[in-house]
């Protein structure tokens, strides 16, 4: 099952697998169908509620899809007090494998396809976060350290050996971002820094001085990035290859609005995740503040030291990586502090700049599964209709396969 939006050129081939069109109603009916513990409890834990679990066990057939843990449902408090944290997801860019990073030091491989996990490293010494597969690969990754140093590693999981330290960062970094077109990648730090890297070269190829916490994003073309800044309700878009210019667009936000997250749709929206009640799409062309994503339930409403939260490292942060859009640019999913998956289906002139027009308020659609507690990451599989959520536990959500009656 592929996705229209997904740039593969399988989809043009004779043989190639029938194209899935995302809808609303087809976002609305994933479901939980396998999770991974990142960490060994004392005793056995679920995933999910127990309704979640009673209505995965009996599905299979569709990618990842497995069975359910049977172990009787607990409570959000108490599942979280056993267990260390997904803290980041990332795909492949095949979307053939899934990438987590945990507060339990370590980074964990997962085969779609197989809804197996294929490989597992830890960083005791450093901690990890942020990671992120290198570009066309799925045996090497780049991850953010979260202790001891705040130096950005470049290792092979087959070889579990390190193959480029990227050093420069004075504090710690909080956000990664890989660059589409080529081999390198964007970094931002508490230091008030921007940097670019290349991963062939362990020297930082541009700095940017930036007065405050940033976070930071490429465009789909990779020659726009962008830049918010925790302490100023706006977002600055750059030039690549003027890395070291004024912005050539700033982009206000709503007063009071503190950006956590950066996101391109492949259509040049960006989204705006925050740890607050709504997230905001922009134009990127023109500024313009196009829609208010209602109904969100941040993080910003759990407390750090919480029994839903407990395990969690400060270090790594709470929140920011628990919002995306789909393949195709057309919703934004976002994870929530009581565990509920929310989806925001977009206008479908949501890629017409047009003229400035009034902030359009749109309100979610959710599956009835949920989490036992807050989802702290979140990804959505490029190629294949399946996102990854993480909380306590990795999960691998799926649409039901399809009944004998649609054949």
């Amino acid at each position: 099952m592929t996705l229209p939006a997904s740039a593969s050129s399988a989809a043009q081939k004779p043989h190639a697998p029938q194209l899935l069109a995302l809808s609303a109603p087809l976002l609305a009916s994933f479901r939980p169908s396998k999770s991974f513990l990142h960490a060994e409890p004392s005793t056995p834990a679920s995933a999910f509620t127990a309704a979640s679990a009673g209505s995965s066990r009996a599905r299979s057939g569709s990618i990842g899809q497995g069975s359910a843990s049977s172990a009787p449902a607990e409570s959000s408090a108490v599942a979280a007090a056993r267990l260390k944290s997904v803290c980041s997801i990332a795909f492949d860019d095949r979307g053939d494998y899934v990438l987590s990073a945990g507060d339990d030091e370590t980074v964990q491989v997962f085969s779609c396809r197989a809804g197996k996990k294929r490989q597992a490293v830890v960083s005791h010494k450093y901690g990890v976060h942020l990671a992120k597969f290198k570009q066309h690969s799925h045996e090497e990754v780049l991850y953010a350290s979260t202790k001891v140093d705040n130096v950005i590693r470049h290792q092979s999981i087959p070889k579990n050996t390190y193959i480029t330290y990227f050093r420069g960062h004075q504090s710690k970094v909080t956000s990664l971002q890989m660059s589409p077109a080529d081999e390198t990648f964007l970094s931002a730090a508490i230091d008030e820094s921007v940097r670019l890297w290349d991963t062939r070269s362990d020297q930082s190829q541009a700095l940017m001085r930036i007065k405050g916490h940033p976070v930071v994003a490429y465009d789909a073309t990779g020659s726009v990035f962008a830049v918010a800044i925790n302490e100023r309700p706006a977002v600055l878009l750059y030039d690549v290859r003027r890395f070291n210019s004024p912005p050539f667009l700033e982009i206000a936000l709503p007063p009071g609005t503190i950006p956590t997250s950066l996101a391109f749709s492949p259509q040049g929206l960006l989204l705006v995740g925050t740890a607050g009640s709504a997230h905001h799409v922009m134009c990127s062309k023109t500024g313009a503040h196009r829609y208010r994503l209602c109904g969100h339930e941040g993080l910003e409403g759990v407390e750090v030291g919480s029994p839903e939260l407990a395990g969690l490292v400060p270090e790594a942060g709470v929140s920011g990586q628990e919002t995306a859009w789909t393949p195709d640019g057309r919703f934004v999913v976002s994870g929530t502090s009581t565990g509920r998956l929310l989806f925001w289906p977009l206008p479908d002139d949501v890629a017409t700049p047009g003229p400035p027009a009034a902030v359009q308020d749109l309100q979610p659609i959710s599956p009835v599964d949920r989490h036992a507690g807050p989802i702290r990451a979140l990804g959505f599989n490029p190629r294949y209709a399946m996102l990854a959520t993480g909380n306590s536990q990795l999960t691998f959500w799926t649409p039901p396969p399809p009944s004998m009656d649609d054949s």
